[in-house]
């Protein structure tokens, strides 16, 4: 995967702190579809940037996991979109 393109990334605009995590998750649009690959670059407790392949492929709401085991599941919601980049917040 590319790097980010920070010049690109939106104001923050979350009341949360952001963590640099830079950690390999993964991705689907529904429970039971195959998985896709992404790099989580940051999160707070209400969401993350995320960086992937084809950021327009993305659907608006998806599920990531931040671990193989399936136990880290968190439902999101994309709320901006670059060229290599997307902004979630998490659902509840």
């Amino acid at each position: 995967m590319s790097k980010p393109n920070h010049a690109q990334t939106p104001a923050d605009a979350r009341g949360s702190q952001r963590a640099l995590v830079r950690r390999c998750g993964w991705f689907v649009r529904a429970v039971g579809e195959q998985l896709r690959e992404c790099t989580v670059w940051d999160e707070s407790e209400s969401g993350a940037r995320i960086i992937v392949d084809a950021p327009e492929t993305v659907p608006d709401v998806f599920h990531i996991y931040m671990t193989l085991d399936f136990s880290s599941r968190r439902r999101c919601r994309v709320v901006w979109r670059s060229k290599t980049q997307i902004g979630v917040e998490f659902l509840r």
